[in-house]
């Protein structure tokens, strides 16, 4: 586990200035619920001071839409912070009774799951509230476009092979071998 201890939030604003990107979330009371966890959706846990950084850690993890804060303090004063990529919306089955935690989760955007080809659908960006993040190989609003890397210039072939366009990639296939037999005068 990661020991976390933050109190400027000024810094993690310059730095979203500087990626001019912004990201909204909003915590509802509603999805906060003392007495369980959510489980299976863990994607980092780490010691915190208090709830407010966990809630901040959560909003500066772009796949985070929820969090598991262990209430009571371990034996070092840190709260145990697990960031969640789901929220309770959408795995109530998933909800564990544990009364030594308080769950945590907004409203989750991208409950309809918007993002083709792999993409990782991020809540609490752009004017609709969500974002798709493309794998390599796709870009668009919903990673809908495949690249065509052979006419962008972004692969790797030699010059004697051709670059072939594939769904996501591309590869490169050696141009075909042409013997020149030349006559010789002895």
């Amino acid at each position: 586990m990661i020991k976390l201890t933050l109190f400027a939030p000024a810094v993690f604003m310059a730095r979203q200035i500087l990626l001019k990107e912004c990201r909204h979330l909003d915590f509802k009371p509603e999805l906060a619920i003392e007495g369980k966890r959510l489980l299976n959706h863990i994607i980092n846990t780490v010691q915190v001071v208090d709830t407010e950084n966990c809630g901040f850690l959560c909003f500066t993890e772009p796949n985070c839409v929820s969090y598991n804060l262990k209430a009571s303090p371990t034996t070092n004063g840190y709260h145990e912070c697990e960031l969640n990529n789901s929220t309770s919306e959408e795995h109530e089955n998933e909800m564990e009774l544990d009364p030594d935690y308080v769950y945590r989760g907004v409203k989750n955007a991208c409950v309809s799951d918007p993002c083709m080809n792999n993409g990782t659908c991020q809540t609490g960006f752009t004017e609709k509230g969500r974002r798709c993040s493309c794998p390599v190989g796709f870009n668009g609003e919903n990673c809908e476009n495949d690249i065509d890397e052979c006419a962008t210039g972004g692969n790797a072939c030699a010059d004697y092979e051709i670059c072939n366009n594939t769904v996501g990639s591309y590869n490169c296939i050696p141009l075909p071998c042409i013997k020149i037999q030349q006559e010789r005068n002895l």
